[in-house]
């Protein structure tokens, strides 16, 4: 779900610096949101693994537990 819930965000805040780039206006503040839009749907992939941990978290706490302590380590 949190993938799902991100890339539209993310879209949404690219989207925005780029018409205030084409539109001239602020472009300090118009490269900061493309650079963060950007960076989010860069890391897609670190998205879906998180997305994938939290759902398997809520069905297997255990096991979640045991991994949460080898990354931690």
């Amino acid at each position: 779900m949190l993938p799902v819930a991100v890339l539209p965000a993310a879209a949404i805040i690219v989207g925005i610096g780029n018409a205030l780039t084409a539109l001239g206006i602020l472009p300090t503040i118009a490269a900061f949101f493309s650079t963060a839009g950007s960076t989010i749907l860069e890391q897609l992939g670190i998205l879906f693994a998180i997305g994938v941990a939290l759902g398997m978290a809520k069905k297997m706490t255990e096991q979640w537990r045991l991994l949460q302590l080898l990354v931690s380590s």
